[in-house]
C-alpha cells in the first residue's frame, strides 16, 4: 500500500471512529452510570436514569448520535517519531471530521470567530483541536478522540494560586466550580484537574485526566489519595443526575500533574458530562488496530411509567398553577426550538418572531437535522442546550412572546424567575445528554424559520409527542429548584472543604 493509500484508509478509519463515539458510550461510562442509578432511591433521579438508560439503547438501534451537542472534535495525538503518516495526520484528521459530520451525521459546531459564520462543516481554523505529543523510538500512534460539548467541558475553569494557598485552595477551587457551572454540565460528570506551574499547563492536563478510565489512579500517592478525597466530598454535596440533587454527583475525579515554579500552583478543571463520548485507539505502522475504550455494552430497555402528567398546548395559566418544582411532567403539541441568536434578534434586534410560540413552548436546543424531500426535515437528534446562556433575555422574551413553557437544562436566574412568576410560565429540565429520546418524541418538523442563522440556530417549529420527561425546575410561584438546591449543597461543600483540608497539607 502506497502513502496515498494508507492516507485514505486511516482518514476512512478515524471518520468511523468519530461516527461511533458520537453514538455508543464507551463501556467503563456505561457500568459507572448503571453502578450509580443503582444506588439512587428517589422517584426523580430513577426518571432521569432511566431516560438516560432508554437514549442509550435507541442510540444504538437507531444508529444516531446520542447527544444532538457532538461537540468540537478534539483529538489528542501520541505519535511515534517513526509513524509513517505523522506529517499528514493534521490534514487527514480535519477530513474524518468532514466525512462524518455528514455520515453519522454530527452537528454543525464550527464558527469562525469575528468573521461569525458557521462553516456548517465542523472544520475551521484552529477546529478540530489537535494536541500533540511525540514519542521518540516509536512507530505507534494512538489518538485520544473526544466530543467537547459546550454546556459541560468547553467551559472550563483555570487560575494560578499562590503557594500559600497550598493544596487546601486547590481544593476549594475545584469544589466551588462543582457547585457553579458544574451544576449546568449535566451530572453525573467525570472531574478533570489540572495541577501544574501555570493556567496554560493546568488547563491541559485537566483535558488530558478526562481521556483516563474510570477508575485509575494518579501514580503519585498523594495525587491519588486527593482524587478519593475530591470524589467523595463532591458525591457528598450530592448534585445528583442533572444537578437535580441525588446521592451521587461524579462518576470520577482525576488529578493529572506536573512541577510548578516555586511562586505558584496552576490549577484547572474540565468536567465530562454523564454522555463522556470519549474513544481510544492505538495504530502500528501498517495501520493495524486496537480500540482500548472496548464498545457496546448491553442496554436494557426500560418501560416508561404510566401515570404521566401530560400538558397540551395552547397552555393556560391555570393549566400550570398546580405545577411545581420537581414536577414531572410531560408535552403534547408545538413546541419550538429557540436558542441564544434568536432571543438576541428578538429582545435587541426587536424583530418579530417569525414563529408563534404564545401559549406554547420553546426548547433551547440546537438540533441534529436531515433535510428530505419537497422541504421537509427529520429531527435526527436533539437535545437541551445551557438555559443560563439565555437568562439575559428570558425576562423580555416571555414579556413579549407569551411563551408558557421553557425548557432547557441547567438553571435559570432572576430574569427568569421573574418572568415565570409575573407572566405564569415555568422553567423544565429535559434530562440532558438524551437527544435520541428527544427526537423521538418529536412527531414532525412543521415550519423551519431564520434559516440563514445555521442548523443549530434555526427556529425549528415541532409536532410533538409525550415530550419528557420534563422537571419542573422554576414554577409560577417564581420558586427556583437548582437555587434551593445551591443553598443546601454549599452547605455539605464547606464541611466536606473542611474534612479534606485536614488532610491535604502537603506544604509545610
Amino acid at each position: 500500500m502506497n502513502k496515498n493509500e494508507q492516507v485514505e484508509q486511516l482518514t476512512r478509519y478515524m471518520a468511523n471512529f468519530v461516527s461511533h463515539i458520537g453514538k455508543i458510550l464507551p463501556d467503563d461510562i456505561i457500568a459507572k452510570l448503571d453502578e450509580l442509578a443503582a444506588q439512587e432511591d428517589s422517584p426523580l433521579s430513577k426518571t432521569i436514569y432511566e431516560t438516560m438508560k432508554l437514549n442509550q439503547k435507541l442510540a444504538a438501534e437507531l444508529n444516531r448520535p446520542c447527544c444532538q451537542d457532538t461537540g468540537v472534535l478534539q483529538f489528542w495525538v501520541k505519535c511515534g517519531a517513526g509513524f509513517p503518516l505523522i506529517g499528514e495526520l493534521e490534514a487527514l484528521l480535519k477530513e474524518a471530521v468532514m466525512i462524518s459530520t455528514v455520515e453519522a451525521p454530527l452537528r454543525h459546531n464550527s464558527v469562525e470567530t469575528f468573521d461569525e459564520y458557521n462553516t456548517g462543516k465542523n472544520v475551521g481554523k484552529g477546529t478540530p483541536t489537535v494536541f500533540w505529543d511525540i514519542v521518540p523510538d516509536s512507530e505507534e500512534c494512538e489518538i485520544y478522540a473526544y466530543m467537547a460539548g459546550g454546556g459541560c467541558t468547553l467551559p472550563g475553569k483555570a487560575m494560578v494560586l499562590m503557594p500559600g494557598a497550598g493544596y487546601e485552595g486547590v481544593t476549594r477551587f475545584v469544589m466551588d466550580v462543582m457547585t457553579s457551572y458544574g451544576l449546568n454540565a449535566c451530572p453525573p460528570l467525570l472531574v478533570g484537574v489540572g495541577v501544574a506551574t501555570s493556567v496554560e499547563t493546568a488547563a491541559l492536563l485537566s483535558k488530558k485526566a478526562l481521556m483516563r478510565p474510570l477508575g485509575s489512579h494518579n501514580e503519585n500517592e498523594r495525587a491519588a489519595s486527593m482524587e478519593k478525597l475530591l470524589e467523595d466530598g463532591i458525591n457528598s454535596i450530592g448534585l445528583g443526575p442533572q444537578g437535580m440533587g441525588g446521592k451521587y454527583s461524579v462518576m470520577g475525579v482525576h488529578i493529572e500533574n506536573t512541577a510548578r515554579h516555586p511562586s505558584t500552583i496552576g490549577v484547572a478543571v474540565n468536567v465530562g458530562c454523564w454522555s463522556h463520548r470519549r474513544g481510544h485507539i492505538i495504530f502500528d505502522k501498517d495501520l493495524n488496530y486496537t480500540i482500548t475504550t472496548q464498545f457496546g455494552g448491553d442496554v436494557i430497555m426500560v418501560e416508561m411509567k404510566n401515570g404521566k402528567k401530560i400538558l397540551t398546548t395552547p397552555v393556560s395559566a391555570e393549566d400550570l398553577a398546580d405545577i411545581h418544582v420537581g414536577d414531572i411532567i410531560y408535552l403534547n403539541g408545538s413546541m419550538t426550538t429557540c436558542r441564544d441568536v434568536a432571543h438576541r434578534r428578538l429582545v435587541e434586534g426587536h424583530r418579530e418572531l417569525p414563529v408563534d410560540v404564545r401559549n406554547n413552548a420553546i426548547f433551547h436546543a440546537g438540533p441534529i437535522i436531515r433535510p428530505l424531500e419537497n422541504d421537509k426535515f427529520e429531527m435526527v437528534s436533539v437535545g437541551p442546550t445551557t438555559s443560563m446562556r439565555m437568562e439575559k433575555f428570558e425576562k423580555e422574551f416571555v414579556e413579549l412572546t407569551g411563551v408558557r413553557v421553557i425548557i432547557g437544562k441547567g438553571g435559570m436566574g432572576p430574569n427568569t424567575e421573574y418572568a415565570c412568576k409575573n407572566y405564569k410560565a415555568i422553567h423544565c429540565v429535559f434530562p440532558a445528554g438524551n437527544a435520541v429520546v428527544a427526537a423521538t418524541e418529536v412527531e414532525e418538523i412543521v415550519q423551519a424559520e431564520w434559516r440563514d442563522l445555521g442548523m443549530p440556530e434555526t427556529l425549528w417549529n415541532c409536532r410533538v409527542k409525550e415530550f419528557g420527561p420534563l422537571i419542573v425546575s422554576i414554577d409560577t410561584e417564581g420558586r427556583n429548584l437548582f437555587e434551593e438546591n445551591k443553598v443546601v449543597f454549599n452547605e455539605r461543600k464547606e464541611k466536606a472543604i473542611e474534612e479534606i483540608c485536614k488532610q491535604v497539607s502537603f506544604i509545610k
